[in-house]
């Protein structure tokens, strides 16, 4: 019962090591599909 008690811990602090990163990425990589899309957007509208 301790290994499990013990297990759930440091799987928790995997979890909350690994979830901001994941996060951040997450949000970069938004950032950065926003950016392509504007740029389109501008080429699209210099071509029109």
């Amino acid at each position: 019962m301790n290994n499990v008690v013990r297990g759930m811990y440091h799987f928790k602090r995997i979890i909350n090591s690994i979830l901001p990163d994941t996060v951040w990425y997450f949000t970069e990589f938004k950032e950065k599909i926003r950016n392509i899309e504007d740029k389109e957007s501008q080429i699209a509208q210099l071509r029109f």
